[in-house]
């Protein structure tokens, strides 16, 4: 199952590609190589542990939208919540090892995004909102909470690059061209002022 899910949910090259780019572009003063690796380690194990918790919590919508993901099945789903319980343990284990205040403030997303999982996996506009809220809080965390104007707009940028992603990836009618559009120009401008903020 877990290398199933992988070549499917959680194509390897495509997230570490993603990660570095979150880490380069939070990037304010020059740092040390070993911060770099340790914040792209750490967003990477992020962008994995909430990939299956998201895809655990969505499962009601998912078993009508993509009824070939063989793990949402009845008699695989019950073994994708053990093993999504057990990677997200070790992640979060691993975490307060590594720094506390990263993994209180991951632990403070996981259970906020719970609740909201849990009061809205019927609602659709909503469902993709929540997966989202993990990327302005990662960007947060590696920027060693810092709410400068380069972190709360790559935060910004970060959040709308990927909702832009999801409308894109959605094959529907065209009518939603005009919104991926504009998606796509406020992320560029908010990625470019974050850049233009770097003092």
């Amino acid at each position: 199952m877990v290398i199933q899910y992988i070549s499917t949910r959680f194509k390897i090259l495509k997230f570490a590609g993603f990660a570095g780019l979150l880490v380069l572009l939070s990037v304010t003063e020059i740092p040390e190589w070993r911060i770099i690796a340790g914040n792209f380690i750490f967003i990477f194990a992020s962008l994995f542990a909430f990939r299956l918790l998201d895809d655990m919590w969505s499962f009601y919508l998912d078993r009508i939208d993509h009824p070939q993901r063989t793990y949402l099945l009845p008699e695989n789903f019950k073994s994708f919540i053990v093993l999504t319980a057990i990677v997200f343990t070790v992640y979060m284990g691993g975490l307060f090892l590594f720094s506390w205040n990263y993994a209180i403030t991951i632990l403070i997303l996981f259970l906020v995004s719970s609740v909201l999982y849990l009061l809205f996996f019927k609602v659709k506009p909503i469902m993709t909102i929540i997966p989202l809220l993990k990327y302005p809080v990662l960007i947060w965390c590696i920027s060693q909470f810092s709410l400068s104007n380069q972190i709360l707009f790559l935060s910004a940028g970060a959040f709308f690059m990927m909702l832009t992603i999801d409308f894109i990836e959605v094959k529907k009618s065209t009518d939603s061209l005009k919104y991926k559009i504009l998606l796509v120009l406020i992320t560029g401008i908010l990625m470019l002022f974050s850049q233009y903020c770097i003092s």
